[in-house]
């Protein structure tokens, strides 16, 4: 809504930066794949390639939780830069409990560097699933009561929101469903590049049209 914003620049840069961890995810999951069948033909054997992204997902989980969250307490935990220690930045604050966008990356690329083996048409399936489930059970919860009735581990896992102790703005589902076409787009390039880029056409310039259209009734 335009009128949530203090001026028109500023209502256009937050339109266009509001979509861009979608496109975090499915780039995530598509050079994942890149990299994997690169490393395949170098002769790294699957066990190495999953270990190297295993560490890679625990590394953007660790920098969420300590780097970035301790950025948060110095936003909305009231403390000041002078009062930073090493301690810092592994003080369980409730501000620090904040699930961001690199919890939800890293618990991802964990998850897609073992769905890496699984085929073509039954990751297609689980992606769809995946994305479209939340927009199924969401609905009917009554929020923010659910978030006392069930255990914190669900927020982070499926249900986004403020909840006792936790903030949780990306859970793992459905942001990892994205991460799943990513894959698949992935598979696409190297099977046919042409074929891909015909694909990615035309879903360009349907994304601009919805976006557009969208766009142009919030305003």
């Amino acid at each position: 809504d335009r009128s949530a914003y203090v001026d028109t620049a500023t209502f256009f840069v937050r339109m266009v930066t509001q979509n861009a961890p979608i496109f975090f995810f499915i780039l995530m999951g598509l050079s994942m794949t890149l990299l994997h069948a690169s490393r395949l033909k170098r002769g790294y054997s699957e066990k190495q390639i999953t270990g190297y992204f295993l560490r890679r997902a625990l590394l953007l989980i660790f920098w969420q939780f300590t780097v970035i969250n301790l950025g948060w307490r110095l936003g909305e935990g009231g403390i000041s830069w002078r009062d930073i220690t090493l301690a810092s930045f592994f003080d369980i604050h409730p501000v620090s409990r904040y699930f961001g966008v690199l919890f939800a990356l890293g618990s991802s690329m964990a998850l897609i560097s073992i769905l890496l083996r699984v085929n073509t048409k039954t990751l297609g399936g689980l992606a769809l699933i995946i994305i479209i489930a939340p927009m199924v059970y969401l609905a009917p919860l009554d929020y923010p009561q659910i978030t006392t009735q069930l255990p914190s581990w669900i927020g982070p896992l499926a249900i986004p929101g403020k909840w006792p102790g936790l903030f949780v703005l990306y859970s793992v589902f459905p942001w990892v469903g994205l991460s799943m076409i990513g894959v698949l787009l992935a598979r696409l390039l190297l099977a046919d590049p042409k074929k891909f880029e015909k694909l990615l056409l035309w879903v360009g310039l349907l994304a601009v049209g919805t976006f557009i259209t969208i766009t142009s009734i919030k305003w």
